[in-house]
Parts: C-alpha cells; sequence; structure tokens
C-alpha cells in the first residue's frame, strides 16, 4: 500500500508542471498587456483626452479574407449573424489586442487562448490547437520602431474589416466600400504587403464614382479610383478613361472641382487628381486653385507646392477623428485623437449613411449613441502619421549629425580666414552661413542650436533604447522562465513513466501472488 500511495504522489507531482505552464502562459499574458497599456499611454500623450468609448470588452479576429467573430463576455460569434459559434464559462479574461489574443481562465481552471496569426485563427486549450478559419495576411512586427504596439493594434484594425476582398470603413455599419476610405486603406496596406488582400476588388471597379454617399457623384472619387488602379495595374485598366472623362466634366478653372462630404473642396479634389494621375504616368493638366478650403489639409501627401498658407486646421473633431489626424499630419501637431480603450481605438460617430443597428451585435450603446468602432480611414490616418513619425525619429538624428557638421565647418572657415585677415563671408564655401546670417554670432547661434537638438534628440533616443532594451530584458526573463517550466515537465513526465513503471511493477507482483 505504501508503494501503491508513493505512486499516486508521483502522479500529483507530475501533473504540478502543466499547471504550472498554463499560469506562466497567463503570466505572459498579463504582462504583455501592461506593455501594451504603457505604450498606448506614450503614443496618446500630447493628444489631448482620449475619447470616451462605450465600456464594452471585445475583440474581433478575422484579418484579412477570413471570417469575422466577436470575443465579447466569455462567447465567441458570428460576427455577421451574432450567432454565437462557441461559449466558455469564465472566470477570468485577458484582452490583449497587440497580440491578436484573448486568454480565458474558466471557471474549470481551463486555460483557452484564442489567437490569430499570419497564418489562421486559432482556439487552444487542453493541450491541443484548432484553426478556426485559415488565410495569409501579412503582419509585419514593427520592431524597433517607436509606437510597435500601437501600430500592430492600427494594422489589424484595418485587416478585420476588409470583407469579401473589399475594404470597408467599418463592417457592421457599412455594406459597400467607400473608394476615400479604401484608398487610404490601401496606402496602409501598400507599406505592409497586404495589397493582395484587396487586389480583385480594385482590378473588378468599373466606376468612376462609389455613390456611397446618399448616391452622390463625389469629385475626389476619380482621383481615388485612379490611385487604387495604379496600385494593382496601369492605365488599360477599364476604369481609367471613365475616370478621365468625369475629370474633364468636373474641371473648372485651373483644377477640378465638385461636391464631396455634400459640400465644395477644390484643392482636396484636384490634388486627389493630380494624384492618381501621377501614380499612373498620365499627362496632369491641373493645378489646384489659390483659394480657401476646409479639406485642404486632409491631403498631407504627395504634390503640396501650392499650398496656401493659413488653410484650415481640424484641431479637435470627436465625431469624425480621421479629419484631426489627416488635418494634424499635414501641419505637424498632434491634433488626432485615439479612444480610452484598449481596443479598438479608433471610431466614427453620427455618420449620416452608417446603419447604425449592426453595432447591437457589439452593445446597445454603440447604436444609442450613432457609434462604430473600428473605423478604417481613422486607423489609416492613424497608422501612416505614426509611421511616418516613428520614420522621421530615424532619419532626424542623421540630419542633425548633417547640419552640425555643416556649421562647425563654416565656424572653423570662417576663424581660418579671419586670422589670414579675410572677410569670413568670402566665397562659395561660406554658403551655409549665409543663408542663415552673415556674422559669426549667427553660425554661433547655429551650432549652439544644432547642439541643443541632437542633445534632446539623444536623451529620446537613449529613453526609447531604454524601454527597449527593458522590454528584450523582459523577453529574455520570460524565455528562462519557460525554459525553466519546460525542464520541470520534462521532469515531471521522467516521473509520471516512473511511477507508471511502479505501479506496473506493484500490479505484476500482486498478480503472481494471486
Amino acid at each position: 500500500m505504501r508503494r501503491i500511495g508513493a505512486a499516486l504522489a508521483f502522479l500529483v507531482a507530475a501533473a504540478g508542471p502543466a499547471a504550472a505552464g498554463d499560469a506562466e502562459r497567463w503570466r505572459e499574458f498579463t504582462e504583455a498587456r501592461a506593455d501594451y497599456r504603457a505604450a498606448l499611454d506614450r503614443t496618446r500623450a500630447g493628444r489631448g483626452t482620449p475619447y470616451a468609448l462605450p465600456a464594452v470588452d471585445f475583440f474581433l479576429f478575422g484579418m484579412g479574407g477570413r471570417d469575422k467573430s466577436v470575443y465579447a463576455g466569455g462567447r465567441r460569434l458570428d460576427a455577421r449573424t451574432g450567432a454565437v459559434l462557441r461559449a466558455w464559462d469564465v472566470a477570468e479574461e485577458l484582452i490583449v489586442p497587440p497580440a491578436y489574443a484573448v486568454a480565458i481562465k474558466t471557471k474549470a481552471g481551463q486555460l483557452v487562448v484564442i489567437s490569430e496569426d499570419e497564418a489562421a485563427v486559432w482556439v487552444e486549450a487542453d493541450g491541443k490547437r484548432e484553426a478556426l478559419t485559415k488565410g495569409v495576411v501579412k503582419l509585419p512586427d514593427f520592431a524597433g520602431r517607436k509606437h510597435r504596439l500601437v501600430l500592430r493594434v492600427l494594422h489589424q484594425e484595418l485587416l478585420v474589416n476588409v470583407v469579401g476582398g473589399r475594404p470597408v470603413p467599418n463592417a457592421f455599419v457599412y455594406a459597400t466600400p467607400w473608394y476615400r476610405d479604401g484608398a487610404m486603406m490601401a496606402m496602409a496596406f501598400e507599406t505592409t504587403g497586404n495589397l493582395p488582400l484587396v487586389k480583385e476588388w480594385i482590378l473588378g471597379l468599373r466606376e468612376p464614382f462609389d455613390r456611397c454617399n446618399a448616391g452622390e457623384a463625389e469629385a475626389d472619387n476619380p482621383g481615388q479610383v485612379l490611385y487604387l488602379a495604379s496600385l494593382v495595374s496601369d492605365k488599360t485598366h477599364p476604369v481609367v478613361p471613365l475616370a478621365l472623362k468625369e475629370l474633364t466634366r468636373l474641371a473648372k478653372g485651373t483644377g477640378v472641382e465638385g461636391r464631396s462630404d455634400f459640400a465644395s473642396h477644390p484643392v482636396y479634389q484636384t490634388r486627389w487628381a493630380k494624384f492618381g494621375l501621377k501614380s499612373l504616368g498620365l499627362p496632369d493638366p491641373y493645378t489646384a486653385p489659390k483659394v480657401r478650403d476646409t479639406y485642404a489639409t486632409l491631403f498631407w501627401w504627395g504634390d503640396r507646392a501650392d499650398e496656401v498658407p493659413g488653410q484650415p486646421v481640424f484641431a479637435r473633431e470627436d465625431k469624425y477623428p480621421y479629419l484631426a489626424w489627416a488635418s494634424g499630419h499635414s501641419a505637424g501637431t498632434k491634433a488626432g485623437k485615439l479612444g480610452d480603450r484598449n481596443y479598438p481605438l479608433t471610431w466614427e460617430a453620427e455618420a449620416s449613411q452608417a446603419k447604425y443597428d449592426g453595432m447591437a451585435r457589439i452593445g446597445p450603446e454603440y447604436v444609442k449613441r450613432r457609434l462604430c468602432a473600428p473605423h478604417t480611414w481613422h486607423a489609416a490616418e492613424a497608422f501612416l502619421a505614426l509611421r511616418e513619425e516613428a520614420e522621421q525619429r530615424r532619419r532626424g538624428r542623421g540630419r542633425l549629425v548633417l547640419r552640425l557638421t555643416a556649421a562647425a565647418r563654416t565656424i572653423s572657415l570662417g576663424t581660418k580666414r579671419e586670422a589670414a585677415g579675410r572677410p569670413a563671408g568670402v566665397g562659395a564655401s561660406y554658403e551655409f552661413d549665409k543663408a542663415e546670417g552673415d556674422s559669426m554670432g549667427d553660425a554661433d547661434a547655429q551650432i549652439i542650436r544644432l547642439l541643443t537638438e541632437m542633445r534632446d534628440a539623444q536623451r529620446e533616443e537613449l529613453a526609447y533604447r531604454r524601454a527597449v532594451l527593458s522590454e528584450s530584458l523582459d523577453l529574455s526573463r520570460r524565455a528562462v522562465r519557460m525554459q525553466r517550466v519546460g525542464l520541470q515537465m520534462v521532469g515531471g513526465m521522467v516521473l509520471l513513466g516512473l511511477a507508471a513503471a511502479g505501479i506496473v511493477a506493484i500490479g505484476a507482483r500482486v498478480l503472481s501472488r494471486v
């Protein structure tokens, strides 16, 4: 009996590592969520009070062409119908947006993980992993970039709104793509290698207007459809001659003019036309008019040589936050907001063409407030602005070094010329200082200013590197802990084998006595 008791003790001990593995994974998810919340706070800093979204915890699965589902309150729902696909008796849950994962601890002590990666949506429980829906997407990690975790979430909010190969503003309240939103989504997808997800939709375009806004032929659409065609085809795309014909019809003065969002925006509309033509390598006869246009600053890329100073800027915009993000991108300000929840980060409110009843699958508060989340124009503008900010951070230090070197050469050259009894400002080699001011005092001020800028940039870079190093150390510690758990599991399996052998031996002896 003592030997049987010892064998059972071995079995109990062997079960320990599996429980320890679950505990370790739960700790990993908890730490990952904390890291994300800290990163989100850093990104929100300076952007005003985050927008208050309804207090509903949910997460969307099904990026790209995969089936769409919603996790909320221990249930996985079909995003189209609201039907319950699976349910769990939840004791505790962790939604970790940048990991594209939800971890569930059931009341029975089971750990369930729903996650999504480049291959599929998965559910894991009791050591088994099942693919729920498959389809290839590209999910860059954005490693080493500022705003890395937030960029991952914004990218996901774009990808989950590709429905049947079509990019929609929000899958719950919009049934068809809008060219404006779709073009901005495609601009983001071009940077992440995900254009194939919408390629067939673009190839199938046959109308120069989407007519989604109360049936209007919006004058920015032809330029957008030309740009979209350029991403997967060329000027032989069937929609191109139709778009060119409409641009000719909309021509007014030097540019293009019509209605977009129920108002005239000739600068914005002409810039889209010019960008679309340039993207296809077609002749461009247009020049943006020198007029006031409240949408002018929404066009922050491409040719802006005709910029009129003092164009209106959307400083804060809660209903249509993409306007503030685009406008702030133009002006170099932090005008755009993110939501106050961990997920989603983007939204749109009180839009005239949205069918908000669809948000009932998420929560009645969304319907009551005429609010949808996430929203792809918002997500695209935020993604592209933060991505560019991260790129500028990388390039900025190099530019400072070049400017500092030029300033140092200026002062050195000026000092040598003064020592030789010649005017410091003589010669083409002194052009750098001539551009900023002709005196040595001005050059001194330049180098002091540049040194200050470099010091500030170095401090910011150091803080960022410390954050990255801290994150790397955390990952290393987690890896070590996982190795220990693995060793415990191996040890447990050995003990389990010994226990089983002991039980077999005891059984054999008992049988031999019988």
